[in-house]
């Protein structure tokens, strides 16, 4: 049976339109990125299985968001198809061909790779349909298409009658059991697997996960209820955590068919308690505390484009950089290098976006 691709290959979702409107949603994207930004650090030095590599499901939580945000346009709300795709192109585009330059630089410098098919497939978004090269620049790239078909399903939710909350649910359903079911019978082929995980229909029932947390936030009242159902979603992550340690990580987990369905369902809907409950608490965002949450969840997208920068400069300086006191300069070099690219780079495009949809 071939290997399921490691879900620590994870990363962020591009600023998401509407986020701004909620403090707690970027609080907890900026947290989903330093998740992200974790467990890939741990990664690089040769950690796969402690706890803090479990905060790849990050990826999870970036997704959930991103349902809840595009959620209303599920539900009736409209949209004007050129002005959407503007500002998702201005929002996601610029600082990502930024980024692929940077590592376009670095492996001419570290590796003498210089190969124009590898970035004609990037700039167009390509890389998932070739596993041998996904990882050439940064592997974490492979979310953004999958964000992209999401956007793309929230415009047939928009356009399409018969596109809606529960048509895409069922499909996406469908789809999931259809290739759990070829997987785990090992009917797919190493790179049929590769390609089919990182597709934005086998992440569908996330984005969706995060939708339904848009169409109960308002109808559930009773603030009892919301910390019910808060420490229950925070003691499901908990939980799924020590036993994915115990387990020995994703590899081992992928040996128990049930259990990992479960796992997939559980994550997304772990989170989906834990963004329910802090939208509750909007109002306790306020002050230092509120500018705190703008801006992490401002320099998150930065954060996932750019965390595999600092370490492989550091390295080709010369540094040992590979070990945990390492790791923690590149985090800080990656969190400040983020919070000046969001100012000279993702913003500034953010608003000429804004000036041709105006």
């Amino acid at each position: 049976m071939p290997a399921m691709p490691s879900a620590a290959v994870v990363s962020a979702a591009p600023p998401l339109e509407q986020s701004s409107m909620w403090a707690s949603v970027e609080a907890l994207r900026g947290i989903a990125a330093l998740m992200v930004m974790v467990c890939h650090y741990y990664e690089l030095i040769g950690i796969s299985n402690a706890a803090p590599s479990f905060f790849y499901t990050g990826v999870n939580l970036f997704f959930v968001i991103s349902g809840f945000v595009f959620g209303a346009y599920f539900f009736g709300k409209k949209i004007d198809a050129k002005k959407f795709v503007v500002r998702r192109f201005f929002r996601l585009y610029p600082l990502y061909v930024f980024s692929l330059l940077v590592y376009v630089i670095l492996n001419y410098v570290q590796k003498d790779q210089f190969e124009i098919k590898y970035i004609f497939l990037h700039l167009f978004f390509l890389q998932n349909f070739y596993p041998e090269i996904r990882a050439v620049y940064n592997a974490a790239y492979w979310s953004l298409p999958v964000e992209v078909g999401f956007y793309a399903t929230v415009l047939a939710a928009v356009y399409l009658r018969w596109v809606n909350f529960k048509t895409v649910l069922m499909a996406a359903v469908l789809y999931s059991v259809i290739v759990k079911v070829l997987f785990f019978n090992g009917q797919l082929s190493a790179d049929a697997v590769w390609i089919i995980a990182c597709t934005t229909p086998l992440w569908l029932i996330d984005f969706l996960i995060g939708t339904g947390v848009f169409w109960v936030k308002d109808k559930i009242k009773h603030e009892k209820l919301v910390w019910i159902i808060f420490l229950l979603s925070v003691l499901a992550w908990v939980s799924l955590c020590v036993k994915w340690v115990a387990l020995g990580g994703e590899h081992m987990l992928l040996l128990h068919p049930l259990l990992h369905t479960t796992y997939k369902l559980l994550v997304p809907l772990s989170f989906a308690g834990i963004l329910l409950f802090l939208l509750k608490q909007e109002s306790y965002f306020r002050g230092a505390f509120k500018k705190w949450a703008y801006t992490v969840g401002a320099i998150s997208y930065s954060v996932y484009l750019m965390h595999h920068v600092p370490p492989r400069v550091l390295s080709v300086l010369g540094f040992q950089v590979y070990n945990l006191t390492g790791l923690v300069i590149s985090g800080l070099l990656t969190v400040f290098i983020s919070f000046y690219l969001n100012r000279w780079i993702e913003n500034r495009w953010i608003q000429v976006g804004k000036k041709i949809v105006n």
